[in-house]
């Protein structure tokens, strides 16, 4: 009796859905609605046969739907719209069905484009380790909304996939017990308390390579120890000043070891432009320092980029911004125009209230900032020198640790830089 019902209602449904549209009532402007939920093209919260109707029209040809419908509409994840989706919709508007095959029932989802969906809850206890999807039937995580997973004390450790890019307003607010997360290249926007980062004793970087800063203080190093454990790059002081003289008494030592271990390498030289006492051009004094920087770096191939190092005090106290930023750009101009990938080394002072950011756009960053979580979301670019009392196999002491979220190499090769 009760799948009689199912067929009666069901056909009792699409002969009201196949009347409707011949005799052409169905004239909503499905391009102006936005899309909420799966199979919710009139954008008013619910699935119901109006929806199952617009889907149809779009099917036949009758009506172009919005990407935002676009998306809500295409309930069998074909990447197109069917008539077999407006079934689909209507048998879920009469209540025949609990889901499409798009949906996974424990993920709550609202459609953002046609390939892509937000995540905005989670319909079951969440389990403690939680591992949000890269895609959801067929369509890419992009972000988490509002409030998605705020209060689940259940959560120990989230991951998040590649490709995802925000978190929305407490997004995990309030999850006590949340203590473990995983951080995507792509994941640089986190909303107004997204995240309690305080009680985060556990991080893990992925998408990222990790390296190494080092100078002549480190003193004798063992490369392949460090390449053994997992270390992708290591950045070395070339030098520092405007004399040749000056060049790190360690560089060609640990640049051949390094490239005979298999690391990538890149190098800087930090500056004391104008502060020396000889010459107080600052923005010449600068170029000056390109010019021994490049003196010691020639004939050599780096993968990584080459970087003027601006962090001295005495610079701050005796120049005003402008002076300091031009006098970035005269040595990055330099190093540059010698056939160079070139960045700039300071750190989050320098870049915020030093220097005029927004001058250096054009510039990568490698950007000193000692937190377990960057500050600076990301947006500055290249290489976050993270930990300056870091450790690491082959080097006694301290060193300074270094994520990259770029692909150098590749960059840099196919450009024909920094020697190749």
């Amino acid at each position: 009796m009760r799948r009689m019902k199912k067929r009666v209602l069901t056909r009792f449904a699409a002969f009201i859905l196949t009347a409707a549209v011949a005799a052409g009532i169905w004239t909503a402007d499905v391009s102006a609605q936005q899309a909420m939920i799966w199979g919710d093209l009139t954008g008013d919260g619910i699935v119901a046969v109006s929806d199952a109707l617009a889907a149809l029209r779009a099917a036949v040809g009758l009506t172009v739907l919005s990407d935002d419908s676009f998306a809500a509409a295409d309930v069998d994840g074909s990447g197109t719209v069917t008539t077999t989706d407006a079934l689909l919709i209507l048998r879920r508007g009469v209540g025949l069905i609990a889901a499409f095959p798009v949906e996974k029932s424990e993920w709550q989802v609202k459609s953002l484009t046609a390939e892509t969906v937000e995540i905005t809850g989670y319909a079951k206890t969440p389990p403690a380790l939680l591992s949000i999807p890269a895609e959801i039937g067929g369509k890419q995580v992009v972000s988490i909304g509002a409030s998605a997973f705020e209060g689940r004390q259940e959560i120990t450790e989230a991951i998040f996939p590649e490709g995802l890019t925000s978190l929305g307003d407490r997004a995990f607010a309030d999850c006590s017990n949340l203590t473990a997360v995983s951080i995507p290249v792509s994941l640089v926007n986190f909303g107004q308390d997204a995240i309690n980062f305080d009680q985060i004793t556990s991080y893990e970087y992925t998408g990222v390579k990790r390296g190494l800063d080092l100078s002549y203080y480190q003193g004798t190093v063992d490369f392949s120890a460090i390449k053994a454990s997992g270390i992708d790059f290591v950045i070395l002081r070339a030098g520092y000043g405007d004399r040749s003289d000056q060049k790190d008494s360690k560089f060609e030592e640990y640049y051949a070891n390094a490239k005979a271990a298999g690391l990538n390498v890149g190098a800087y030289w930090h500056s004391y432009a104008g502060v020396n006492g000889l010459r107080p051009d600052v923005v010449e004094d600068a170029k000056l320092e390109a010019q021994m920087f490049l003196e010691a770096i020639k004939g050599k191939q780096f993968e990584y980029p080459v970087y003027m190092d601006f962090e001295s005090k005495k610079q701050i106290s005796a120049f005003t911004r402008r002076q300091l930023t031009d006098a970035v750009i005269a040595s990055l101009t330099e190093l540059e125009n010698a056939g160079y990938y070139v960045g700039l080394y300071c750190n989050s002072y320098w870049i915020d209230d030093v220097l005029y950011k927004n001058d250096l756009i054009a510039y990568d960053k490698w950007l000193a900032h000692y937190a377990d979580f960057p500050c600076y979301r990301n947006e500055y670019g290249g290489v976050w020198q993270y930990s300056q009392t870091g450790s690491c196999p082959g080097i006694a002491g301290k060193v300074d640790l270094d994520y990259s979220y770029r692909d150098y190499p590749t960059i840099i090769k196919e450009a024909h830089l920094n020697g190749f």
